[in-house]
């Protein structure tokens, strides 16, 4: 899988308008998903590469 380069003044940005496409198609973006599940149980929630 290959990463984009974004300078960091953008990347909260980006990601903002990429999670309306994640709603538009009844998902929740992974940098926002909370790190239980429905039973409260831990999983593991790892964040996305940025390189």
């Amino acid at each position: 899988m290959s990463g984009v380069n974004l300078p960091e003044g953008d990347i909260d940005r980006v990601k903002s308008h990429l999670a309306k496409y994640y709603k538009k198609m009844g998902e929740e973006a992974p940098w926002e998903r909370d790190s239980l599940d429905c039973e409260g149980e831990c999983r593991q929630v790892r964040p996305e590469p940025i390189c």
